[in-house]
């Protein structure tokens, strides 16, 4: 399986500090079709390098032990502006302990049927920092 998302698979997810983000995946097979993903687990991690134990972001579906808060599959997946989609919701709070202008690193994984896939494959993820800080 791959991935067509909004950007291209080695481009850099930028996320400006204080901001709500949703990253929209669409998930396709080898042939390019897209794949009815009802019912697969959905992972989303952020670290400061891949070999980083303790992940700075962990996001994830709920029948991978998260929340549809974190990660939701777009149901119903037989729709076709609905097949193969997920979002991942990232929120203010998640980007608390990260540095802006530091790279690092995330992905993606689905798992359906039994078998996981890489449908966001090692990707540079960087904060942006804002000038407004303060929303109270």
């Amino acid at each position: 399986m791959t991935t067509c998302a909004a950007h291209s698979t080695t481009s850099t997810i930028t996320v400006t500090r204080g901001e709500n983000r949703t990253i929209r995946v669409t998930v396709r097979d080898a042939a390019k079709a897209l794949v009815n993903i009802t019912g697969a687990k959905a992972w989303f991690t952020v670290k400061e390098r891949i070999e980083s134990v303790t992940p700075l972001i962990r996001k994830r579906n709920l029948a991978a032990g998260g929340a549809d808060v974190q990660i939701l599959i777009t149901l119903p997946q037989t729709d076709a502006d609905k097949t193969g989609k997920f979002e991942i919701y990232l929120l203010p709070a998640d980007f608390e302990c990260l540095k802006y202008g530091v790279m690092y690193i995330c992905d993606a994984w689905i798992e359906l049927a039994g078998k996981r896939y890489q449908v966001i494959k090692k990707r540079p993820f960087v904060i942006d920092g804002a000038v407004t800080t303060d929303f109270t």
